[in-house]
Protein backbone atom coordinates (compact mmCIF):
# COMPACT_ATOMS: atom_id res chain seq x y z
CA UNK A 1 0.00 0.00 0.00
CA UNK A 2 2.74 2.06 0.59
CA UNK A 3 4.37 1.65 -2.76
CA UNK A 4 0.83 2.40 -4.12
CA UNK A 5 0.66 5.79 -2.71
CA UNK A 6 4.17 6.38 -3.39
CA UNK A 7 3.70 5.75 -7.27
CA UNK A 8 0.54 7.93 -7.34
CA UNK A 9 2.40 10.84 -5.19
CA UNK A 10 5.40 10.92 -8.08
CA UNK A 11 2.27 10.88 -10.79
CA UNK A 12 0.80 13.57 -9.26
CA UNK A 13 4.41 16.03 -9.33
CA UNK A 14 4.46 15.41 -13.20
CA UNK A 15 4.07 18.81 -14.91
CA UNK A 16 0.36 18.95 -16.26
CA UNK A 17 0.30 19.42 -20.12
CA UNK A 18 -2.38 21.04 -22.37
CA UNK A 19 -3.53 23.64 -20.11
CA UNK A 20 -3.77 27.52 -21.28
CA UNK A 21 -2.10 29.95 -19.99
CA UNK A 22 -5.23 32.02 -18.87
CA UNK A 23 -6.11 28.83 -16.45
CA UNK A 24 -2.33 28.98 -14.81
CA UNK A 25 -3.43 32.32 -14.19
CA UNK A 26 -6.73 31.41 -12.36
CA UNK A 27 -6.10 30.73 -9.20
CA UNK A 28 -9.57 28.91 -8.22
CA UNK A 29 -9.09 27.03 -11.07
CA UNK A 30 -5.69 25.62 -10.54
CA UNK A 31 -7.14 25.14 -6.87
CA UNK A 32 -9.88 23.51 -7.24
CA UNK A 33 -8.70 21.46 -10.19
CA UNK A 34 -5.61 20.13 -8.04
CA UNK A 35 -8.00 18.93 -5.35
CA UNK A 36 -9.87 17.13 -7.99
CA UNK A 37 -6.54 15.30 -9.08
CA UNK A 38 -6.26 14.46 -5.28
CA UNK A 39 -9.45 13.42 -4.99
CA UNK A 40 -8.90 10.91 -8.54
CA UNK A 41 -5.37 9.93 -6.71
CA UNK A 42 -7.76 9.19 -3.08
CA UNK A 43 -9.97 7.53 -5.58
CA UNK A 44 -7.34 5.05 -7.34
CA UNK A 45 -5.55 3.98 -3.53
CA UNK A 46 -8.91 3.13 -2.64
CA UNK A 47 -9.74 0.88 -5.98
CA UNK A 48 -5.86 -0.22 -5.83
CA UNK A 49 -5.88 -1.52 -2.03
CA UNK A 50 -9.27 -3.14 -2.22
CA UNK A 51 -8.50 -5.20 -5.13
CA UNK A 52 -5.13 -6.22 -3.90
CA UNK A 53 -6.63 -7.55 -0.58
CA UNK A 54 -9.18 -9.18 -2.10
CA UNK A 55 -6.62 -11.72 -4.24
CA UNK A 56 -4.28 -11.51 -1.05
CA UNK A 57 -7.64 -13.30 0.65
CA UNK A 58 -8.15 -15.33 -1.97
CA UNK A 59 -5.03 -16.54 -2.84
CA UNK A 60 -4.09 -17.19 0.30
CA UNK A 61 -7.28 -19.06 1.47
CA UNK A 62 -6.84 -21.07 -2.24
CA UNK A 63 -2.98 -22.11 -0.74
CA UNK A 64 -3.96 -23.17 2.86
CA UNK A 65 -6.62 -25.42 1.42
CA UNK A 66 -4.48 -27.09 -1.21
CA UNK A 67 -2.05 -27.85 1.77
CA UNK A 68 -4.58 -28.73 3.80
CA UNK A 69 -5.36 -31.82 1.14
CA UNK A 70 -2.07 -32.31 0.76
CA UNK A 71 -1.53 -35.90 2.88
CA UNK A 72 0.62 -35.76 5.75
CA UNK A 73 0.76 -31.89 5.64
CA UNK A 74 1.68 -29.92 8.39
CA UNK A 75 -0.87 -27.34 10.17
CA UNK A 76 1.47 -24.71 11.06
CA UNK A 77 1.38 -23.29 7.29
CA UNK A 78 -2.13 -23.38 7.18
CA UNK A 79 -2.31 -21.38 10.31
CA UNK A 80 -0.08 -18.88 8.99
CA UNK A 81 -1.74 -18.75 5.68
CA UNK A 82 -5.20 -18.84 6.99
CA UNK A 83 -4.51 -15.98 9.64
CA UNK A 84 -3.34 -13.93 6.39
CA UNK A 85 -6.54 -14.16 4.79
CA UNK A 86 -8.34 -12.99 8.32
CA UNK A 87 -6.11 -9.77 8.95
CA UNK A 88 -6.81 -9.22 4.55
CA UNK A 89 -10.23 -9.76 5.14
CA UNK A 90 -10.25 -7.63 8.58
CA UNK A 91 -8.86 -4.84 7.06
CA UNK A 92 -11.57 -4.50 3.78
CA UNK A 93 -14.00 -4.63 6.17
CA UNK A 94 -12.70 -2.54 8.46
CA UNK A 95 -11.46 0.39 6.18
CA UNK A 96 -14.54 0.20 4.13
CA UNK A 97 -12.82 0.34 0.67
CA UNK A 98 -16.08 -0.36 -1.16
CA UNK A 99 -17.71 2.55 -0.15
CA UNK A 100 -15.09 4.94 0.50
CA UNK A 101 -14.10 4.36 -3.15
CA UNK A 102 -17.68 5.04 -3.96
CA UNK A 103 -17.30 8.52 -2.37
CA UNK A 104 -14.44 9.79 -4.03
CA UNK A 105 -15.54 8.90 -7.39
CA UNK A 106 -19.35 10.72 -6.77
CA UNK A 107 -16.61 13.94 -5.00
CA UNK A 108 -14.05 13.72 -7.60
CA UNK A 109 -17.03 13.76 -10.62
CA UNK A 110 -18.78 16.49 -8.78
CA UNK A 111 -15.93 18.95 -8.97
CA UNK A 112 -14.72 17.81 -12.08
CA UNK A 113 -18.11 18.84 -13.44
CA UNK A 114 -18.08 22.44 -11.41
CA UNK A 115 -14.28 23.14 -12.61
CA UNK A 116 -15.18 22.26 -16.49
CA UNK A 117 -18.65 24.30 -15.98
CA UNK A 118 -16.02 27.69 -14.50
CA UNK A 119 -13.69 27.41 -16.92
CA UNK A 120 -16.14 28.53 -19.27
CA UNK A 121 -17.68 30.64 -17.42
CA UNK A 122 -17.34 34.23 -17.01
CA UNK A 123 -15.39 33.66 -14.10
CA UNK A 124 -17.66 36.00 -11.91
CA UNK A 125 -17.92 36.10 -8.47
CA UNK A 126 -20.83 34.22 -8.74
CA UNK A 127 -19.31 31.32 -10.72
CA UNK A 128 -16.66 31.29 -7.96
CA UNK A 129 -19.42 30.87 -5.03
CA UNK A 130 -20.73 27.95 -7.28
CA UNK A 131 -17.02 26.45 -7.52
CA UNK A 132 -17.14 26.82 -3.76
CA UNK A 133 -20.11 25.43 -3.01
CA UNK A 134 -19.41 22.64 -5.76
CA UNK A 135 -16.05 21.46 -3.29
CA UNK A 136 -18.04 21.44 -0.24
CA UNK A 137 -21.10 19.03 -1.27
CA UNK A 138 -18.11 17.19 -3.10
CA UNK A 139 -16.20 17.11 0.57
CA UNK A 140 -19.59 16.35 2.13
CA UNK A 141 -20.21 13.44 0.23
CA UNK A 142 -16.85 12.33 1.04
CA UNK A 143 -18.12 12.99 4.99
CA UNK A 144 -21.08 11.23 4.24
CA UNK A 145 -19.37 7.75 3.61
CA UNK A 146 -16.74 7.43 6.19
CA UNK A 147 -19.27 8.17 9.38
Amino acid sequence: LVLIGIAFWRISKRPKTGVSSSETNDSEYLIYSKKGYVLRICYAICVAADYILIILEIAVTGLSAYIALTPGAETYPIAVLLIISFIASTFRNALSLKYLRKAYAEAFRILEFAVDAYRISDKTAEDKHKLQQENERAQQVIASYNE
